[in-house]
């Protein structure tokens, strides 16, 4: 009696929902929209693109509340400024507007705008961190602290991009200057340290963080910088601080960039000022003194509110930590704001 009673109010709702238009009551009973939980049901997001995995076909979003949103763009319809795209022809920091499936969250429709560009891609053919250049093809690419970089769906900093990675640049048209760098590679591993031993081409590096010794492998593809100029293998020795950056299953060094004899610093403190143009961010000490100016480019390492960011990202009044080298005060990494709030889907 009871099974027979439910079905007939199940009955009744689904009749009266269909009858008086309201979708919503027949949707709450699953018979509509593909099931329960929302069903076919969709809605929006807008902000700018913060980062897009191609491997992965990924899209992240940054709202005006400073949320970061992942949303699926599967076989999504693109458009940007009108015009049909593909997922490389959205470009980073542009004004996107998602519809997407509430259910799945995956994207039914994504519309951005943003400034006319020209896209190069293809395999990296060399990077060099002193000049901040990147080759793909005959095409040399410069980046300036004004480049986003995002390599497998995160914003890096441009020594974590390889000559494994295939690249996708944004020019400003007519100029090879890159608004940003949209690249998909291997997975990487980091260390930071001393070199211990050199043994034909495997580098032992000590951690600076206690951790145990790390061998690399140089290869014909790795990036070696030493001083801020490009080098070889030749040029390491024991001794150096280094950076490496490797494949963390074959231990094969993508970069190792070798220090010189200048001295590292750190400062906290508050923003005082942010000049994009000229590339630098002000810095009034916690601890009382001068302000600092630290230069900032496409190498340095910038996390905003616990997100990976860029100088534009970064606004006045915001604390700020960072360290730089005393010689000529361009800043390796840096860390303003707080935590940043994100939404993945997953509910975690």
């Amino acid at each position: 009696m009871k099974t027979h009673a439910v079905a007939q109010l199940l009955t009744s709702a689904l009749a009266l929902s269909l009858t008086l238009g309201m979708p919503s009551v027949a949707t709450a009973f699953g018979f509509i929209g593909g099931g329960g939980g929302g069903g076919g049901a969709t809605t929006s997001v807008t902000g700018t693109v913060h980062t897009v995995d191609v491997a992965k076909r990924n899209v992240t979003i940054k709202t005006s509340a400073g949320t970061s949103v992942k949303r699926s763009a599967g076989r999504t319809a693109l458009t940007r400024n009108g015009a049909r795209v593909t997922l490389n022809g959205l470009v980073l920091n542009d004004t996107i507007t998602a519809q997407y499936k509430v259910s799945t969250l995956s994207a039914t429709s994504l519309s951005a705008t943003g400034p006319a560009v020209a896209a190069t891609s293809g395999k990296a053919g060399s990077v060099s961190l002193a000049s901040g250049t990147i080759t793909i093809g005959a095409q040399k690419l410069q980046t300036n602290a004004g480049t986003r970089i995002s390599r497998n769906g995160q914003i890096v900093a441009l020594r974590q991009v390889t000559l494994k990675d295939s690249l996708v640049v944004h020019t400003t048209q007519g100029t090879n200057v890159a608004l940003d760098v949209v690249s998909s590679g291997p997975n990487e591993g980091e260390v930071q340290g001393v070199i211990g031993a050199i043994s034909g081409s495997n580098v032992t590096i000590t951690p600076d963080d206690g951790t145990p010794d790390v061998t690399v492998v140089v290869g014909t593809s790795t990036i070696i910088e030493v001083n801020d100029a490009s080098g070889t293998l030749a040029d390491l020795a024991a001794g150096d601080t280094v950076e490496a950056e490797y494949d963390p299953t074959t231990f094969a060094a993508f970069s190792i960039e070798a220090a010189g004899e200048s001295e590292d610093a750190e400062v906290e403190g508050t923003v005082a000022a942010v000049d994009t143009t000229a590339g630098t961010v002000t810095v009034t000490p916690q601890d009382g003194g001068a302000n600092i100016t630290l230069t900032v480019n496409a190498t340095t390492e910038i996390d905003v509110n616990g997100d990976g960011g860029s100088l534009a990202d970064i606004q006045v009044g915001m604390p700020i930590k960072a360290e730089y080298d005393t010689a000529n005060l361009l800043a390796s990494e840096i860390e303003a704001g707080g935590d940043d709030g994100s939404d993945d889907g997953s509910g975690d």
